[in-house]
């Protein structure tokens, strides 16, 4: 009866072959979602502050290894796992820390006061696990120069 009444042929997803004292019941399909549930997870670019000195390396160096980050993240945005990076200054930065246990901040000069490690940047890539997160960031040109450090994001 539903399939021969040409009104309902227009709506392909409803079902109506329930009577209840002449009514018909019309039923709505339930839909779900094949799409994987992605988390956002960080990736801490880390290296020796050094590494990245205008005093260390050509303009030319320079400029082929930004090509390379550049790259890489174009390819990340193009397979829609991108969901943003920046890349941190060097010289620049405050570190704070509370002070003798008092609760007042102590603030220092440079990101990298007391440490070999500096955050150099970082990209926030959307993947379905931490294994997935892993492979992605095997792919990126940091570890020439230091360390990727894999965190999914709590929301």
């Amino acid at each position: 009866m539903f399939a021969s009444n040409p009104i309902w042929q227009a709506f392909p997803g409803w079902q109506s072959d329930k009577f209840f004292n002449g009514w018909s019941i019309f039923v709505l399909p339930l839909v779900y979602s094949t799409e994987a549930i992605m988390n956002d997870y960080i990736l801490l670019l880390r290296n020796d502050p050094a590494v990245f000195n205008s005093a260390n390396i050509s303009s030319e160096r320079a400029q082929e290894i930004y090509g390379r980050y550049r790259a890489w993240r174009e390819r990340l945005a193009a397979e829609g796992i991108l969901a943003g990076s920046h890349k941190l200054e060097g010289e620049t930065g405050r570190v704070m820390r509370a002070a003798d246990g008092n609760g007042k901040a102590q603030i220092m000069d440079g990101p990298y006061v007391e440490t070999k490690e500096v955050l150099g940047g970082f990209f926030v890539v959307k993947a379905e696990s931490y294994e997935a997160a892993v492979e992605i960031a095997r792919g990126c040109p940091h570890f020439e120069f230091g360390s990727v450090e894999v965190r999914r994001i709590e929301l």
